[in-house]
């Protein structure tokens, strides 16, 4: 590092890949206090923007009428999801939004099973 500071030396690219993997690393663990505190916002939890998955590969047919949704996920969730997200865990975070579309977007659930992007302000 003081070599490549001080210009003597470039870093490799796998010296570059592994410095990159520390700092994003790093960046979540220093976030995991804040992300949680916003989106719980004291119990009263975020709303959130649902956009549908893109059906322009879907044979008209086969499409379905679907809207973007919004809804709100209370902190207790919120917690959950950034544990998951911290440790990496696709299976909880799959779990977490099957809990979250089942329990608030009642029948319609599945057509938002896989959507395009999910959206608040945190």
């Amino acid at each position: 590092l003081i070599a490549w500071l001080a210009g003597e030396q470039t870093p490799t690219k796998a010296n570059l890949a592994r410095l990159d993997a520390a700092y994003w690393d790093l960046r979540r663990r220093n976030v995991v206090a804040d992300l949680k505190r916003r989106l719980s916002r004291r119990g009263r939890g975020t709303r959130i923007e649902i956009d549908p998955v893109d059906q322009s590969r879907v044979q008209h047919r086969h499409q379905r009428d679907l809207e973007t949704r919004n809804i709100n996920v209370r902190g207790a969730v919120w917690d959950r999801a950034v544990d998951a997200w911290i440790a990496e865990d696709t299976q909880e975070l799959e779990a977490i939004w099957d809990d979250i579309i089942q329990s608030t977007l009642g029948t319609d659930w599945d057509a938002y099973t896989h959507v395009s992007s999910i959206g608040w302000a945190a």
